[in-house]
Protein backbone atom coordinates (compact mmCIF):
# COMPACT_ATOMS: atom_id res chain seq x y z
CA UNK A 1 0.00 0.00 0.00
CA UNK A 2 1.45 3.37 -0.94
CA UNK A 3 1.39 6.35 1.40
CA UNK A 4 -0.04 9.73 0.42
CA UNK A 5 -3.01 8.82 -1.79
CA UNK A 6 -4.33 11.70 -3.90
CA UNK A 7 -7.47 13.40 -2.50
CA UNK A 8 -10.86 12.96 -4.15
CA UNK A 9 -14.32 14.23 -3.38
CA UNK A 10 -16.63 12.19 -1.19
CA UNK A 11 -18.86 11.56 -4.22
CA UNK A 12 -16.01 10.17 -6.35
CA UNK A 13 -14.86 7.93 -3.48
CA UNK A 14 -18.44 6.74 -2.95
CA UNK A 15 -18.87 5.85 -6.62
CA UNK A 16 -15.48 4.11 -6.78
CA UNK A 17 -16.34 2.14 -3.63
CA UNK A 18 -19.72 1.06 -5.04
CA UNK A 19 -18.16 -0.02 -8.34
CA UNK A 20 -15.51 -2.05 -6.54
CA UNK A 21 -18.05 -3.78 -4.31
CA UNK A 22 -20.13 -4.71 -7.36
CA UNK A 23 -17.15 -6.09 -9.29
CA UNK A 24 -15.87 -8.06 -6.29
CA UNK A 25 -19.30 -9.54 -5.59
CA UNK A 26 -19.08 -11.69 -8.73
CA UNK A 27 -22.65 -10.72 -9.65
CA UNK A 28 -21.86 -7.91 -12.11
CA UNK A 29 -23.67 -8.24 -15.42
CA UNK A 30 -22.08 -7.46 -18.77
CA UNK A 31 -23.83 -4.08 -19.14
CA UNK A 32 -22.62 -3.14 -15.64
CA UNK A 33 -19.05 -4.02 -16.60
CA UNK A 34 -19.45 -1.85 -19.68
CA UNK A 35 -20.84 0.99 -17.54
CA UNK A 36 -17.77 0.76 -15.29
CA UNK A 37 -15.52 1.06 -18.35
CA UNK A 38 -17.39 4.23 -19.37
CA UNK A 39 -17.16 5.65 -15.83
CA UNK A 40 -13.41 5.02 -15.68
CA UNK A 41 -12.87 6.60 -19.10
CA UNK A 42 -14.76 9.74 -18.10
CA UNK A 43 -12.07 11.04 -15.73
CA UNK A 44 -8.54 10.34 -14.56
CA UNK A 45 -9.84 11.00 -11.03
CA UNK A 46 -12.26 8.12 -11.46
CA UNK A 47 -9.42 5.86 -12.50
CA UNK A 48 -7.21 6.94 -9.61
CA UNK A 49 -9.99 6.58 -7.03
CA UNK A 50 -10.86 3.11 -8.29
CA UNK A 51 -7.20 2.03 -8.22
CA UNK A 52 -6.95 3.28 -4.63
CA UNK A 53 -9.99 1.23 -3.67
CA UNK A 54 -8.47 -1.83 -5.35
CA UNK A 55 -5.27 -1.39 -3.34
CA UNK A 56 -7.26 -1.03 -0.13
CA UNK A 57 -9.30 -4.12 -0.99
CA UNK A 58 -6.17 -6.12 -1.76
CA UNK A 59 -4.53 -5.21 1.52
CA UNK A 60 -7.70 -5.98 3.44
CA UNK A 61 -7.12 -9.57 2.38
CA UNK A 62 -4.08 -9.57 4.65
CA UNK A 63 -6.20 -8.30 7.55
CA UNK A 64 -8.92 -10.87 6.84
CA UNK A 65 -6.32 -13.62 7.01
CA UNK A 66 -5.00 -12.41 10.38
CA UNK A 67 -5.88 -14.06 13.70
CA UNK A 68 -8.70 -11.56 14.18
CA UNK A 69 -10.06 -12.30 10.73
CA UNK A 70 -10.04 -16.01 11.45
CA UNK A 71 -11.79 -15.37 14.78
CA UNK A 72 -14.44 -13.32 13.00
CA UNK A 73 -15.19 -16.12 10.55
CA UNK A 74 -15.34 -18.66 13.37
CA UNK A 75 -17.61 -16.40 15.39
CA UNK A 76 -20.16 -16.27 12.60
CA UNK A 77 -20.97 -19.89 13.44
CA UNK A 78 -21.62 -19.35 17.18
CA UNK A 79 -23.19 -15.87 17.32
CA UNK A 80 -20.22 -14.19 19.06
CA UNK A 81 -19.76 -11.71 16.23
CA UNK A 82 -19.63 -8.54 18.36
CA UNK A 83 -16.43 -9.44 20.18
CA UNK A 84 -14.80 -10.88 17.06
CA UNK A 85 -15.79 -7.85 14.96
CA UNK A 86 -14.18 -5.54 17.53
CA UNK A 87 -10.94 -7.47 17.18
CA UNK A 88 -11.10 -7.29 13.39
CA UNK A 89 -11.69 -3.52 13.42
CA UNK A 90 -8.82 -3.01 15.87
CA UNK A 91 -6.47 -4.97 13.62
CA UNK A 92 -7.69 -3.08 10.56
CA UNK A 93 -7.13 0.28 12.26
CA UNK A 94 -3.59 -0.68 13.24
CA UNK A 95 -2.91 -2.05 9.74
CA UNK A 96 -4.02 1.14 8.01
CA UNK A 97 -2.28 3.42 10.54
CA UNK A 98 0.95 1.66 9.58
CA UNK A 99 0.37 1.48 5.83
CA UNK A 100 -1.49 4.71 5.05
CA UNK A 101 1.01 7.18 6.45
CA UNK A 102 0.17 10.59 5.07
CA UNK A 103 -3.29 9.57 3.90
CA UNK A 104 -5.67 12.53 3.58
CA UNK A 105 -9.04 12.70 5.37
CA UNK A 106 -10.97 11.75 2.22
CA UNK A 107 -8.87 8.63 1.83
CA UNK A 108 -9.23 7.76 5.50
CA UNK A 109 -12.99 7.96 5.13
CA UNK A 110 -12.87 5.74 2.06
CA UNK A 111 -10.67 3.26 3.90
CA UNK A 112 -13.07 3.09 6.81
CA UNK A 113 -16.11 2.53 4.61
CA UNK A 114 -14.43 -0.11 2.47
CA UNK A 115 -13.08 -1.82 5.58
CA UNK A 116 -16.55 -2.18 7.05
CA UNK A 117 -18.09 -3.53 3.87
CA UNK A 118 -15.09 -5.73 3.11
CA UNK A 119 -15.02 -7.17 6.60
CA UNK A 120 -18.62 -8.27 6.21
CA UNK A 121 -17.85 -9.50 2.70
CA UNK A 122 -14.97 -11.70 3.85
CA UNK A 123 -17.08 -13.13 6.67
CA UNK A 124 -20.02 -13.96 4.43
CA UNK A 125 -18.13 -15.47 1.52
CA UNK A 126 -18.24 -19.28 1.30
CA UNK A 127 -15.23 -21.15 0.05
CA UNK A 128 -15.24 -20.78 -3.76
CA UNK A 129 -16.26 -23.90 -5.62
CA UNK A 130 -13.46 -25.68 -7.43
CA UNK A 131 -13.46 -25.98 -11.19
CA UNK A 132 -14.44 -29.37 -12.56
CA UNK A 133 -12.39 -30.28 -15.63
CA UNK A 134 -13.36 -32.55 -18.52
CA UNK A 135 -11.28 -33.70 -21.51
CA UNK A 136 -11.55 -36.03 -24.49
CA UNK A 137 -9.05 -38.01 -26.54
CA UNK A 138 -8.44 -37.94 -30.31
CA UNK A 139 -11.67 -38.87 -32.08
CA UNK A 140 -13.70 -39.04 -28.84
CA UNK A 141 -16.98 -37.13 -28.35
CA UNK A 142 -18.46 -36.96 -24.86
CA UNK A 143 -21.78 -35.69 -23.45
CA UNK A 144 -21.62 -34.13 -19.99
CA UNK A 145 -24.59 -33.33 -17.74
CA UNK A 146 -23.93 -30.38 -15.43
CA UNK A 147 -25.34 -29.85 -11.95
CA UNK A 148 -27.76 -27.14 -13.12
CA UNK A 149 -29.26 -29.39 -15.79
CA UNK A 150 -27.26 -27.87 -18.64
CA UNK A 151 -25.60 -30.24 -21.12
CA UNK A 152 -22.24 -29.96 -22.85
CA UNK A 153 -21.16 -32.05 -25.83
CA UNK A 154 -17.37 -31.99 -25.83
CA UNK A 155 -15.72 -32.53 -29.19
CA UNK A 156 -12.69 -34.65 -29.99
CA UNK A 157 -9.36 -33.78 -28.34
CA UNK A 158 -10.98 -30.98 -26.36
CA UNK A 159 -10.90 -29.74 -22.77
CA UNK A 160 -13.08 -27.45 -20.71
CA UNK A 161 -13.69 -26.67 -17.05
CA UNK A 162 -16.76 -25.41 -15.19
CA UNK A 163 -17.50 -23.84 -11.81
CA UNK A 164 -20.97 -23.19 -10.38
CA UNK A 165 -21.79 -20.63 -7.69
CA UNK A 166 -24.92 -18.95 -6.36
CA UNK A 167 -24.33 -15.92 -8.55
CA UNK A 168 -23.06 -17.33 -11.82
CA UNK A 169 -22.01 -20.34 -13.87
CA UNK A 170 -18.53 -19.95 -15.36
CA UNK A 171 -16.82 -22.22 -17.87
CA UNK A 172 -13.61 -22.08 -19.87
CA UNK A 173 -13.01 -23.89 -23.13
CA UNK A 174 -9.29 -24.59 -22.94
CA UNK A 175 -9.05 -26.19 -26.38
CA UNK A 176 -11.11 -27.84 -29.08
CA UNK A 177 -14.87 -27.58 -29.46
CA UNK A 178 -17.98 -27.78 -27.31
CA UNK A 179 -21.71 -27.45 -27.83
CA UNK A 180 -23.65 -25.99 -24.91
CA UNK A 181 -27.34 -26.46 -24.11
CA UNK A 182 -27.76 -24.08 -21.19
CA UNK A 183 -30.62 -24.34 -18.71
CA UNK A 184 -32.34 -21.00 -18.33
CA UNK A 185 -31.60 -19.19 -15.07
CA UNK A 186 -31.83 -15.40 -15.21
CA UNK A 187 -30.32 -15.10 -11.72
CA UNK A 188 -27.19 -17.03 -12.74
CA UNK A 189 -25.77 -16.07 -16.13
CA UNK A 190 -23.65 -18.68 -17.89
CA UNK A 191 -20.20 -17.46 -18.99
CA UNK A 192 -17.78 -19.22 -21.33
CA UNK A 193 -14.23 -17.93 -21.81
CA UNK A 194 -12.19 -19.20 -24.74
CA UNK A 195 -8.86 -17.46 -25.13
CA UNK A 196 -9.64 -13.74 -25.25
CA UNK A 197 -13.25 -14.31 -26.25
CA UNK A 198 -16.08 -14.25 -23.73
CA UNK A 199 -19.63 -15.54 -24.14
CA UNK A 200 -22.55 -14.68 -21.89
CA UNK A 201 -25.98 -16.32 -21.99
CA UNK A 202 -28.90 -16.98 -19.68
CA UNK A 203 -30.32 -20.04 -21.42
CA UNK A 204 -29.67 -21.02 -25.04
CA UNK A 205 -27.85 -23.44 -27.38
CA UNK A 206 -24.55 -22.48 -28.95
CA UNK A 207 -21.24 -23.87 -30.21
CA UNK A 208 -17.73 -22.67 -29.35
CA UNK A 209 -14.61 -23.78 -31.22
CA UNK A 210 -11.08 -22.80 -30.15
CA UNK A 211 -8.18 -23.75 -32.43
CA UNK A 212 -4.87 -22.18 -33.43
CA UNK A 213 -5.50 -19.02 -31.37
CA UNK A 214 -8.85 -18.48 -33.11
CA UNK A 215 -12.24 -18.71 -31.43
CA UNK A 216 -15.54 -19.11 -33.28
CA UNK A 217 -18.97 -18.86 -31.66
CA UNK A 218 -22.13 -20.00 -33.47
CA UNK A 219 -25.73 -19.98 -32.22
CA UNK A 220 -28.32 -22.69 -32.74
CA UNK A 221 -31.07 -21.25 -30.53
CA UNK A 222 -31.63 -18.14 -28.42
CA UNK A 223 -29.47 -15.05 -27.94
CA UNK A 224 -25.75 -14.99 -27.20
CA UNK A 225 -23.55 -12.01 -26.25
CA UNK A 226 -19.97 -12.35 -27.48
CA UNK A 227 -17.19 -9.95 -26.53
CA UNK A 228 -13.41 -9.94 -26.61
CA UNK A 229 -10.88 -8.82 -24.05
CA UNK A 230 -7.13 -8.71 -23.72
CA UNK A 231 -5.54 -10.70 -20.91
CA UNK A 232 -4.39 -8.40 -18.10
CA UNK A 233 -6.87 -5.61 -18.83
CA UNK A 234 -10.14 -4.71 -17.18
CA UNK A 235 -13.44 -4.91 -18.99
CA UNK A 236 -14.26 -6.23 -22.42
CA UNK A 237 -15.27 -4.89 -25.81
CA UNK A 238 -18.88 -4.05 -26.50
CA UNK A 239 -20.54 -7.38 -27.25
CA UNK A 240 -21.84 -8.66 -30.54
CA UNK A 241 -25.35 -9.99 -30.13
CA UNK A 242 -25.83 -13.24 -32.04
CA UNK A 243 -29.11 -15.02 -32.66
CA UNK A 244 -30.00 -18.38 -34.22
CA UNK A 245 -27.93 -19.12 -37.32
CA UNK A 246 -25.40 -16.35 -36.69
CA UNK A 247 -21.71 -16.76 -35.89
CA UNK A 248 -18.62 -14.68 -35.15
CA UNK A 249 -14.88 -15.29 -35.00
CA UNK A 250 -12.04 -13.77 -32.98
CA UNK A 251 -8.56 -14.38 -34.43
CA UNK A 252 -5.82 -13.81 -31.86
CA UNK A 253 -4.47 -10.67 -33.54
CA UNK A 254 -7.67 -9.27 -35.05
CA UNK A 255 -10.95 -7.79 -33.88
CA UNK A 256 -14.04 -9.84 -33.23
CA UNK A 257 -16.11 -10.01 -36.43
CA UNK A 258 -19.22 -11.64 -37.82
CA UNK A 259 -19.13 -14.52 -40.28
CA UNK A 260 -21.68 -15.70 -42.84
CA UNK A 261 -24.74 -17.34 -41.31
CA UNK A 262 -24.55 -21.06 -40.57
CA UNK A 263 -27.34 -23.64 -40.98
CA UNK A 264 -28.56 -25.82 -38.13
CA UNK A 265 -27.49 -28.93 -40.09
CA UNK A 266 -23.97 -27.59 -40.58
CA UNK A 267 -23.70 -26.53 -36.95
CA UNK A 268 -24.78 -29.89 -35.58
CA UNK A 269 -22.96 -32.14 -38.06
CA UNK A 270 -19.86 -32.86 -35.95
CA UNK A 271 -22.03 -34.17 -33.11
CA UNK A 272 -23.34 -36.78 -35.57
CA UNK A 273 -19.90 -37.82 -36.80
CA UNK A 274 -19.73 -35.59 -39.89
CA UNK A 275 -17.57 -32.56 -40.65
CA UNK A 276 -19.27 -29.97 -42.86
CA UNK A 277 -17.52 -26.82 -44.07
CA UNK A 278 -18.83 -24.08 -46.31
CA UNK A 279 -16.44 -21.32 -47.31
CA UNK A 280 -14.26 -21.89 -44.22
CA UNK A 281 -10.58 -20.95 -43.84
CA UNK A 282 -8.24 -23.87 -44.53
CA UNK A 283 -6.45 -23.34 -41.20
CA UNK A 284 -9.71 -24.01 -39.32
CA UNK A 285 -10.47 -27.14 -41.36
CA UNK A 286 -7.00 -28.55 -40.69
CA UNK A 287 -7.20 -27.74 -36.98
CA UNK A 288 -10.50 -29.61 -36.75
CA UNK A 289 -9.15 -32.56 -38.71
CA UNK A 290 -6.21 -32.94 -36.34
CA UNK A 291 -8.60 -33.59 -33.47
CA UNK A 292 -9.87 -36.70 -35.28
CA UNK A 293 -6.61 -37.86 -36.85
CA UNK A 294 -4.03 -39.91 -34.91
CA UNK A 295 -1.21 -38.48 -36.99
CA UNK A 296 -0.74 -34.80 -37.82
CA UNK A 297 -1.66 -32.55 -40.74
CA UNK A 298 0.22 -29.28 -41.10
CA UNK A 299 0.43 -26.34 -43.48
CA UNK A 300 3.88 -25.63 -44.90
CA UNK A 301 3.18 -21.97 -45.70
CA UNK A 302 1.16 -19.35 -43.81
CA UNK A 303 -0.37 -17.97 -47.03
CA UNK A 304 -2.39 -21.18 -47.33
CA UNK A 305 -4.21 -20.51 -44.05
CA UNK A 306 -6.99 -18.31 -45.45
CA UNK A 307 -7.80 -20.39 -48.52
CA UNK A 308 -11.54 -21.01 -48.53
CA UNK A 309 -12.74 -24.58 -48.26
CA UNK A 310 -16.09 -26.21 -48.94
CA UNK A 311 -16.12 -29.92 -48.12
CA UNK A 312 -18.14 -32.60 -46.33
CA UNK A 313 -16.79 -35.87 -44.90
CA UNK A 314 -17.26 -38.38 -42.11
CA UNK A 315 -14.89 -38.22 -39.17
CA UNK A 316 -13.54 -41.67 -40.09
CA UNK A 317 -12.48 -40.23 -43.48
CA UNK A 318 -10.24 -37.50 -42.04
CA UNK A 319 -7.10 -39.33 -43.16
CA UNK A 320 -8.22 -38.80 -46.77
CA UNK A 321 -8.99 -35.10 -46.30
CA UNK A 322 -5.65 -33.75 -47.64
CA UNK A 323 -6.11 -35.65 -50.92
CA UNK A 324 -9.72 -34.46 -51.17
CA UNK A 325 -8.54 -30.87 -50.74
CA UNK A 326 -5.82 -31.29 -53.36
CA UNK A 327 -8.53 -32.02 -55.93
CA UNK A 328 -9.95 -28.51 -55.66
CA UNK A 329 -7.20 -26.33 -54.17
CA UNK A 330 -3.77 -25.34 -55.56
CA UNK A 331 -1.86 -27.45 -53.04
CA UNK A 332 0.39 -30.50 -52.90
CA UNK A 333 0.27 -33.22 -50.26
CA UNK A 334 3.34 -34.99 -48.87
CA UNK A 335 2.86 -38.02 -46.63
CA UNK A 336 5.77 -38.61 -44.28
CA UNK A 337 6.76 -41.21 -41.72
CA UNK A 338 4.51 -41.66 -38.68
CA UNK A 339 1.25 -40.53 -40.29
CA UNK A 340 2.61 -37.02 -40.70
CA UNK A 341 1.04 -35.10 -43.61
CA UNK A 342 2.42 -31.81 -44.90
CA UNK A 343 0.40 -29.53 -47.20
CA UNK A 344 2.30 -27.09 -49.41
CA UNK A 345 1.42 -24.63 -52.15
CA UNK A 346 2.01 -25.42 -55.81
Amino acid sequence: MQAGFAPHTEQVNKEAREWLMLMESGDALEHEREALTVWLAASEKHQDAYQQMELIWSDLGAVANSEQGEALRAASADNSLVEAWAGFVSTAQQFFNETLLGALPQTALAVASVAIVAGLFYVSQPEPAAFERYATQVGEIKKIRLADGSEVTLGAKSAFKIRMSEGERRAELESGQAFFVVSKDAARPFWVDAGNTRVRVVGTQFDVRRNQGRTRVAVLEGIVNVSSFEVGTQGASLPLVLTAGQQAIKPSDENLRRLDDISAAELGAWREGRLVYRNVDLIDVIADANRYFKGSISLQASELATMKVTVTLRVDQVGFLPDMLAETLPITVERQFGQRVVISGL
